[in-house]
């Protein structure tokens, strides 16, 4: 379509005077840089809904999460003492268990939803990631790092520090 118009211009051009053609030109240049401005607008006001907030503030010792202003908890590594195979879902079979990824208090969110994380630490730099996920943010002391999530599978997705910033926490 733009080719065209172009073509239609170029043949426009080639009949007039020189006066109209600075005429004509002008024009487009009016009309070139509120066409494309409409364009970007258009896509500026699509917006996805988001339907969870998550807070997580990164510690060396712990990770706290909260769901804004319902569920707050923090969720620490299990020791290797600790580790137990648990029962995989009521299967009767047991599950896998990994060291250095699993968690007391795992998160659990919602599929097919829009998920905004929101990211900080308290302490010293992090990096929050899901690799399963390919997620994978900074976490730095006093700034508000975000990042959109939509979960299309069911899954376990461990979460892990991506920096060595402290015991049991980055490896």
């Amino acid at each position: 379509l733009f080719i065209e118009i172009l073509r239609t211009f170029k043949d426009l051009v080639e009949n007039l005077g020189e006066e109209d053609v600075d005429n004509v030109r002008n024009l487009l240049y009016q009309l070139l840089p509120s066409m494309i401005g409409e364009e970007v607008a258009k896509h500026a006001r699509i917006k996805t809904h988001i339907d969870l907030i998550l807070d997580i503030i990164n510690n060396s010792n712990e990770e706290e999460v909260s769901e804004r202003q319902t569920i707050n908890f923090d969720s620490y590594l299990i020791a290797d003492d600790d580790l137990a195979i648990p029962e995989a879902y009521g299967s009767g079979k047991a599950g896998k268990v990994f060291r250095l990824l699993e968690v007391d208090n795992r998160l659990f969110v919602p599929t097919n939803t829009h998920i905004r994380v929101l990211v900080t630490s308290a302490d010293v730099l992090h990096s929050w990631a899901v690799p399963s996920l390919g997620v994978k943010v900074d976490a730095c002391p006093g700034r508000l790092n975000q990042v959109f999530l939509f979960v299309k599978r069911e899954g376990v997705f461990y979460g892990q520090c991506s920096e060595l910033c402290g015991v049991n926490h980055g490896f």
